[in-house]
């Protein structure tokens, strides 16, 4: 059982030893200030989250099996220098995603089951089903916002096979830490992590200046009037607007375009933003079966939003795909995932080039 020290994973080791389950609590420490050198910028208190955890244990009467795995170096070279060049080469990076794959579903999951393991066990909102055709990945039944099938769509046949996703069936959030609190769990009251999954919201451009030299530049409207200077392109996102150095204005600016060659950033009110079609690579199928194409289907194209949009994926020339979606999207961006629902079930997904 991956234990966070946080309410999801606390309140699933309890539904996993109620059905009978010899549970083994693992905590994943994949980030601290030590893992990069970078004193007063890691953002993660990992410290605070282990003794969470073992606090938990003892509620539990488990706390003789819990162990802490280290995963810092792997988490830094396959995790944290993926954030980085992703944002050198102008796109946006989705570590959660890449975190799912590379650590919770890749290091731990092939530890755990080399350590004799039946099943790995997450506090991930999300369902599994199996069948005939294998396993599926499901939408969990609480709402968007928390559901967290978005960030799991690179998952396999073999990792669905032995995993298991205790929350999945709760209703909402909110039902989750009642139970919390009916079983006395330190944790009950434990805020959800926002933001960035090792560093937070706070210190991500710091960490981005450890990196990347900052290069100051011209922020331009589409009809080339200069509206301001930013500290380099590679530090915002397309549809950003709080933070980017803009002189005033009448009407809210969004970045709109990202010019790495000459470092500048094009901005464009609201209304120039929205796109109903997007290129994607890096497809992923989690039957492991590439469907017919065209394929209809729905998706979502960053979380969280509030319900997914109908669409099209399609086979372009030169082996190029494209999504065409039914209603316009809100600043698709490079970099950020297109991830493919058929109603419950989570089809795979793509990467938007």
């Amino acid at each position: 059982m991956a234990l966070s020290g946080g309410v999801d994973s606390s309140v699933a080791a309890v539904l996993l030893l109620k059905k009978g389950y010899d549970v083994f609590p693992v905590f994943l420490k994949c980030w601290s200030e030590e893992s990069a050198g970078l004193k007063g910028i890691a953002d993660c208190p990992w410290k605070e989250d282990q003794e969470s955890a073992i606090a938990v244990c003892k509620k539990l009467g488990i706390q003789e099996q819990f162990q802490t795995w280290n995963f810092e170096p792997e988490f830094f070279e396959s995790v944290v220098e993926y954030f980085i060049s992703e944002h050198k080469t102008g796109r946006t990076p989705n570590p959660d995603v890449i975190c799912n794959q590379t650590i919770k579903f890749g290091l731990f999951f092939e530890r755990a089951l080399k350590e004799g393991a039946d099943f790995v066990a997450t506090g991930h909102y999300a369902k599994i089903k199996s069948g005939k055709k294998g396993y599926q990945l499901l939408k969990a039944e609480c709402e968007s916002k928390n559901d967290q099938t978005y960030f799991l769509y690179r998952i396999t046949q073999e990792q669905l096979s032995r995993t298991l996703f205790p929350i999945g069936e709760f209703k909402s959030k909110d039902k989750v830490r009642a139970l919390a609190k009916k079983r006395g769990l330190p944790s009950a009251e434990k805020k959800s992590t926002r933001g960035i999954c090792f560093v937070g919201k706070k210190n991500q451009k710091e960490l981005l200046f450890s990196f990347i030299t900052p290069r100051a530049g011209s922020i331009v409207t589409k009809e080339g009037e200069l509206v301001g200077r930013h500290q380099g392109v590679e530090f915002y996102t397309l549809g950003q607007r709080r933070g980017i150095g803009l002189f005033g204005g009448k009407s809210p600016l969004f970045v709109a375009e990202k010019d790495l060659e000459k470092n500048v950033l094009v901005v464009a009110p609201e209304r120039e933003l929205w796109e109903k079609e997007v290129l994607v690579s890096d497809l992923h199928w989690i039957s492991s079966v590439s469907p017919k194409l065209p394929f209809k289907c729905s998706a979502f194209i960053r979380h969280p939003q509030p319900e997914t949009t109908p669409c099209i994926l399609k086979k372009e020339e030169n082996n190029t795909f494209k999504v065409i979606f039914k209603k316009p999207q809100w600043a698709p961006t490079k970099g950020q995932s297109v991830v493919f629902y058929q109603k419950e079930v989570v089809a795979g997904g793509a990467v938007i080039t």
